[in-house]
Protein backbone atom coordinates (compact mmCIF):
# COMPACT_ATOMS: atom_id res chain seq x y z
CA UNK A 1 0.00 0.00 0.00
CA UNK A 2 1.27 3.61 -0.97
CA UNK A 3 2.45 5.64 2.26
CA UNK A 4 1.67 9.11 1.36
CA UNK A 5 4.70 11.94 2.44
CA UNK A 6 3.26 14.13 4.92
CA UNK A 7 4.79 17.39 5.59
CA UNK A 8 6.18 17.71 9.33
CA UNK A 9 4.17 20.65 9.88
CA UNK A 10 1.24 18.23 9.34
CA UNK A 11 2.12 15.78 12.00
CA UNK A 12 1.16 17.48 14.75
CA UNK A 13 -2.63 18.07 13.24
CA UNK A 14 -2.58 14.45 12.36
CA UNK A 15 -1.45 13.63 15.93
CA UNK A 16 -3.83 16.17 17.66
CA UNK A 17 -7.11 14.89 15.58
CA UNK A 18 -5.87 11.13 16.63
CA UNK A 19 -5.89 11.51 20.58
CA UNK A 20 -9.06 13.65 19.92
CA UNK A 21 -10.51 11.05 18.18
CA UNK A 22 -8.91 7.55 20.09
CA UNK A 23 -7.46 6.39 16.52
CA UNK A 24 -3.81 5.61 15.82
CA UNK A 25 -2.18 7.49 13.26
CA UNK A 26 -2.27 5.41 10.49
CA UNK A 27 -6.16 5.34 10.78
CA UNK A 28 -6.24 9.08 11.04
CA UNK A 29 -3.84 8.78 7.53
CA UNK A 30 -5.93 6.55 6.02
CA UNK A 31 -9.40 8.64 6.81
CA UNK A 32 -8.14 11.96 6.26
CA UNK A 33 -4.75 11.81 3.47
CA UNK A 34 -6.16 9.23 1.52
CA UNK A 35 -9.14 10.57 0.22
CA UNK A 36 -7.24 13.29 -0.72
CA UNK A 37 -4.81 11.31 -2.58
CA UNK A 38 -7.46 9.48 -4.32
CA UNK A 39 -9.31 12.35 -5.64
CA UNK A 40 -6.26 13.60 -6.77
CA UNK A 41 -5.25 10.57 -8.84
CA UNK A 42 -9.06 10.84 -10.44
CA UNK A 43 -8.47 14.54 -11.44
CA UNK A 44 -5.54 13.75 -13.29
CA UNK A 45 -7.79 10.61 -15.09
CA UNK A 46 -10.42 13.01 -16.07
CA UNK A 47 -7.81 15.40 -17.63
CA UNK A 48 -6.47 12.49 -20.23
CA UNK A 49 -9.93 11.80 -20.94
CA UNK A 50 -10.73 15.06 -22.07
CA UNK A 51 -7.88 15.36 -24.35
CA UNK A 52 -7.94 12.11 -25.41
CA UNK A 53 -9.82 12.07 -29.27
CA UNK A 54 -13.22 10.29 -29.74
CA UNK A 55 -13.19 6.95 -31.34
CA UNK A 56 -15.95 7.46 -34.17
CA UNK A 57 -14.68 4.77 -36.75
CA UNK A 58 -13.68 1.89 -36.92
CA UNK A 59 -10.20 2.55 -38.28
CA UNK A 60 -9.28 4.72 -35.61
CA UNK A 61 -10.13 1.44 -32.92
CA UNK A 62 -7.71 -0.59 -35.12
CA UNK A 63 -4.80 2.00 -35.03
CA UNK A 64 -4.98 1.50 -31.22
CA UNK A 65 -5.89 -1.67 -30.66
CA UNK A 66 -3.26 -2.84 -32.83
CA UNK A 67 -0.85 -0.73 -31.11
CA UNK A 68 -2.11 -2.67 -27.99
CA UNK A 69 -1.25 -6.42 -28.98
CA UNK A 70 2.65 -6.98 -29.00
CA UNK A 71 2.43 -10.90 -29.46
CA UNK A 72 0.77 -11.80 -33.07
CA UNK A 73 1.37 -15.38 -32.55
CA UNK A 74 -1.50 -15.39 -29.98
CA UNK A 75 -4.81 -14.16 -29.64
CA UNK A 76 -4.96 -11.10 -27.50
CA UNK A 77 -8.67 -10.16 -26.27
CA UNK A 78 -8.55 -6.41 -25.96
CA UNK A 79 -11.26 -4.02 -24.50
CA UNK A 80 -12.04 -0.05 -24.95
CA UNK A 81 -13.91 1.57 -22.26
CA UNK A 82 -15.37 4.54 -23.08
CA UNK A 83 -17.33 7.75 -21.88
CA UNK A 84 -20.21 9.19 -22.73
CA UNK A 85 -18.67 10.88 -25.78
CA UNK A 86 -16.69 7.71 -26.59
CA UNK A 87 -13.99 8.74 -25.40
CA UNK A 88 -11.26 6.40 -24.47
CA UNK A 89 -11.07 5.87 -20.28
CA UNK A 90 -9.09 3.10 -20.59
CA UNK A 91 -7.52 0.02 -22.58
CA UNK A 92 -6.75 -3.28 -21.66
CA UNK A 93 -5.91 -6.65 -22.44
CA UNK A 94 -8.24 -9.15 -20.66
CA UNK A 95 -7.51 -12.50 -22.03
CA UNK A 96 -4.50 -13.47 -24.18
CA UNK A 97 -5.09 -16.86 -25.99
CA UNK A 98 -3.48 -19.45 -28.37
CA UNK A 99 -2.77 -19.48 -31.80
CA UNK A 100 -6.09 -20.47 -32.68
CA UNK A 101 -8.50 -19.23 -30.13
CA UNK A 102 -8.37 -16.61 -26.61
CA UNK A 103 -11.18 -17.72 -23.93
CA UNK A 104 -13.35 -14.96 -22.66
CA UNK A 105 -16.46 -14.41 -21.00
CA UNK A 106 -19.15 -11.69 -20.69
CA UNK A 107 -18.15 -10.75 -16.62
CA UNK A 108 -14.27 -10.32 -17.43
CA UNK A 109 -15.17 -7.81 -19.98
CA UNK A 110 -17.94 -5.61 -17.99
CA UNK A 111 -15.64 -6.23 -14.62
CA UNK A 112 -13.20 -3.54 -16.31
CA UNK A 113 -15.84 -1.51 -17.97
CA UNK A 114 -18.04 -1.64 -14.54
CA UNK A 115 -15.16 -0.38 -12.47
CA UNK A 116 -14.31 2.24 -14.77
CA UNK A 117 -17.75 3.55 -15.09
CA UNK A 118 -17.97 3.22 -18.84
CA UNK A 119 -20.63 4.58 -21.10
CA UNK A 120 -19.96 2.08 -23.74
CA UNK A 121 -17.18 -0.41 -24.50
CA UNK A 122 -15.70 -1.42 -28.04
CA UNK A 123 -14.13 -4.78 -28.18
CA UNK A 124 -11.26 -6.34 -30.28
CA UNK A 125 -8.69 -9.37 -31.21
CA UNK A 126 -6.31 -10.16 -33.35
CA UNK A 127 -6.15 -13.04 -35.75
CA UNK A 128 -2.48 -14.57 -35.68
CA UNK A 129 -3.31 -16.45 -38.80
CA UNK A 130 -3.45 -13.12 -41.04
CA UNK A 131 -7.15 -13.92 -42.03
CA UNK A 132 -9.20 -10.81 -40.16
CA UNK A 133 -12.49 -13.07 -41.54
CA UNK A 134 -14.45 -13.41 -37.94
CA UNK A 135 -15.41 -16.86 -36.93
CA UNK A 136 -18.66 -18.29 -35.83
CA UNK A 137 -17.36 -18.38 -32.47
CA UNK A 138 -16.37 -14.48 -32.84
CA UNK A 139 -19.92 -13.89 -34.10
CA UNK A 140 -21.46 -15.77 -31.13
CA UNK A 141 -19.02 -14.18 -27.88
CA UNK A 142 -19.95 -10.86 -29.76
CA UNK A 143 -23.81 -11.40 -29.74
CA UNK A 144 -23.06 -12.67 -26.10
CA UNK A 145 -21.67 -9.63 -24.99
CA UNK A 146 -24.04 -7.11 -26.62
CA UNK A 147 -26.74 -8.95 -24.73
CA UNK A 148 -25.48 -8.37 -21.17
CA UNK A 149 -24.06 -4.89 -21.93
CA UNK A 150 -27.94 -4.57 -23.06
CA UNK A 151 -28.89 -5.68 -19.38
CA UNK A 152 -25.78 -3.96 -17.79
CA UNK A 153 -26.80 -0.43 -19.49
CA UNK A 154 -23.17 -0.39 -21.44
CA UNK A 155 -23.80 -0.79 -25.00
CA UNK A 156 -20.78 -2.77 -27.39
CA UNK A 157 -20.28 -0.24 -29.70
CA UNK A 158 -18.37 -2.70 -32.15
CA UNK A 159 -16.03 -5.69 -32.21
CA UNK A 160 -13.24 -5.33 -34.33
CA UNK A 161 -11.20 -8.67 -35.55
CA UNK A 162 -7.28 -7.54 -36.83
CA UNK A 163 -4.56 -8.49 -38.19
CA UNK A 164 -0.92 -7.06 -38.36
CA UNK A 165 -2.19 -4.66 -41.32
CA UNK A 166 -6.48 -5.17 -41.74
CA UNK A 167 -9.65 -5.35 -39.47
CA UNK A 168 -13.37 -6.23 -39.85
CA UNK A 169 -15.49 -4.63 -38.16
CA UNK A 170 -18.57 -6.83 -36.93
CA UNK A 171 -20.89 -3.76 -36.70
CA UNK A 172 -20.11 -2.64 -40.23
CA UNK A 173 -20.91 -6.30 -41.43
CA UNK A 174 -24.30 -6.30 -39.36
CA UNK A 175 -23.10 -9.29 -37.07
CA UNK A 176 -23.85 -7.68 -34.04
Amino acid sequence: MYTPKIKPDLIPILYRIGKETRKPMTKVVDEIIRPVLVKDEAIVAEKLRVTTEAITEPSIAFKMFKDKVTDYFKEHFIICCLDVRNRIITVEVISVGTLTSSLVHPREVFELAIKKHSASIMIAHNHPSGDCSPSEDDIKISKRIYEAGKILGIELIDHIVFTGNSYCSLKNKGLI
